[in-house]
């Protein structure tokens, strides 16, 4: 029974592999508010430049919402200024919270971001508004890890027929 079940996930992570192979180069060439798919209200799965998003609506956020990065952001009553709760950072990757308030120090909005090689997060809660979230995982970190179970299978395999060849001789 075992066996049985080894060998179906080690088949099936070798198809979805491959298939994700193939989508790799492809995903270049696609826009992701075309190519997601509405898993539930509030979460989409896509594709996009190679790599696998999930968001919280139609169109994942890439990095300009408002002067967010500026230190302002823009709302109904005014410019809201960044106070930076705590961050983490070396180089280019890292993580950190920023929450912005009004010239009354009254909450306007929460910015939450992770940058890793390959991985990304951002996570917007504002006043008013839904709360706006993006995952995204670079299509490398699937595929290496759907390629394990195949690879076993190669390695085992060929140790079994130097086994066998060391017997015959």
């Amino acid at each position: 029974m075992m066996k049985r079940l080894a060998t179906i996930v080690t088949i099936g992570s070798a198809i979805v592999c491959c298939f994700l192979m193939v989508v790799l180069p492809v995903s270049y060439h696609l826009e992701n508010r075309r190519h997601a798919v509405a898993v539930t209200s509030f979460l989409r799965i896509g594709i996009l430049d190679g790599w696998v998003t999930l968001d919280s609506r139609a169109h994942p956020y890439h990095g300009n919402i408002s002067d967010i990065h500026s230190g302002t952001v823009a709302y109904q009553g005014g410019q809201a200024h960044a106070k930076k709760d705590w961050s983490w950072h070396v180089r280019a990757y890292g993580i950190g919270q920023r929450t912005f308030y009004s010239e009354r120090d009254e909450f306007v909005a929460k910015d939450i971001g992770l940058i890793l090689p390959g991985i990304y997060y951002r996570h917007f809660e504002w006043e008013k508004e839904p709360v706006v979230w993006t995952v995204m995982v670079s299509l490398w970190y699937p595929i290496l890890l759907l390629a394990v179970f195949p690879v076993l299978w190669i390695i085992r395999r060929g140790h079994l027929r130097l086994w066998s060849h060391k017997e015959d001789a």
